[in-house]
């Protein structure tokens, strides 16, 4: 009977979900992406891609146009995104840090007022010679599972997660495993909740 009643109630969750139109409010002639929760203060945080130049934008809803967010601080005064934010305000997001040989995206500490972010220092586990985006903050901001093609994975772009430790500063990036990971490309995970993660 507990099986028959999850069915249901999971065919009940997604039945809505299979109805909805595209978000038309947000869609533009550049690449839209990575739509994260404002979890704080509600509606929506997204990046926009045009002209090379990747930006942020709020939604307050999905049926609103996103406006764009002022940028303070940024490494290289352009191409910040990836914004996403934990139930107690705690924010991150992605902008380019130079490496060895050429520049690489790599998470940072972000602080978000009105429609002003603020970038602060990248999470030094976070940066290297590699790839790391896509940054994922849980509701009680406890994990943050981030895209990365660090090394020791299992091929392409895999998922990794950081734990927050009691001094209040991220672990080590560890290997999602290859239960999730593949030799292909995993990428733009969302928390439904503390518990779930979709990618």
């Amino acid at each position: 009977m507990k099986q028959t009643i999850i069915i249901i109630c999971l065919v009940a969750w997604l039945a809505p979900l299979h109805a909805q139109n595209p978000v038309v409010a947000w869609n533009t002639a550049g690449d839209d992406f990575s739509a994260q929760p404002n979890r704080k203060e509600g509606g929506w945080f997204l990046s926009r891609m045009m002209g090379g130049t990747t930006s942020l934008h709020r939604a307050i809803d999905m049926q609103s146009a996103p406006l764009p967010l002022t940028i303070e601080r940024s490494p290289n005064g352009r191409s910040v995104c990836c914004l996403t934010v934990s139930d107690q305000g705690e924010a991150y997001a992605v902008a380019y840090l130079m490496g060895n040989r050429q520049a690489f995206a790599a998470v940072h500490r972000a602080y978000v007022a009105g429609n002003t972010v603020t970038l602060g220092e990248p999470l030094e586990s976070t940066t290297g010679d590699w790839f790391t985006s896509f940054p994922a903050i849980s509701p009680d901001g406890s994990r943050m599972v981030v895209v990365s093609d660090r090394p020791a994975g299992a091929g392409g772009t895999d998922l990794w997660v950081l734990s927050k430790q009691v001094d209040g500063t991220w672990s080590q990036p560890q290997h999602a495993g290859e239960a999730i990971n593949s030799p292909s490309d995993e990428t733009t995970p969302f928390f439904v909740s503390n518990d779930t993660l979709l990618f």
